[in-house]
């Protein structure tokens, strides 16, 4: 095995940025990717989908929605904006059951109220960037 690596500036700025606390506030992501994960109870499964800034595709924020009806109703809250109608709205038209299809959400675009949480464990004191809640690109609700 070489003791040589090679590495570009491009991973290094990536890494540094995304490890940077944003200004909390509202933001244009682009969802660029979406996983699905055991959770660590494993009474559940999460769905990660991953939100990159639109004016700076080294930044994104991985938020994890889970399957619990706790995690499903933040599910509800950002394909609500997806589709650019109300939570309400988005409810009424699809009825009593309906499925959320993780697949179709690559590539479009939403806007997403950045937080700061704290980490724990071993990551106690370190600030994280968090999504709080989601919007219509063009319509921040205030």
């Amino acid at each position: 095995m070489s003791l040589q690596i090679h590495i570009t500036k491009e991973q290094i700025e990536s890494e540094l940025k995304r490890n940077q606390p944003l200004t909390p506030g509202w933001y244009e992501f682009e969802l660029t990717d979406v996983n699905v994960m055991q959770s660590k109870d494993k009474n559940s499964v999460n769905y990660v989908v991953r939100h990159t800034l639109v004016k700076d595709p080294y930044r994104y924020i991985d938020h994890y929605f889970n399957s619990q009806p706790f995690g499903q109703t933040f599910m509800v809250r950002l394909f609500a904006a997806l589709n650019n109608v109300t939570i309400a709205d988005y409810l009424a038209k699809l009825g009593s059951e309906f499925d959320l299809n993780f697949e179709n959400i690559k590539g479009k675009k939403v806007m997403g109220k950045v937080i700061h949480n704290l980490g724990t464990d071993k990551n106690a004191g370190k600030i994280f960037n968090n999504i709080e809640d989601w919007a219509a690109v063009g319509s921040v609700p205030f």
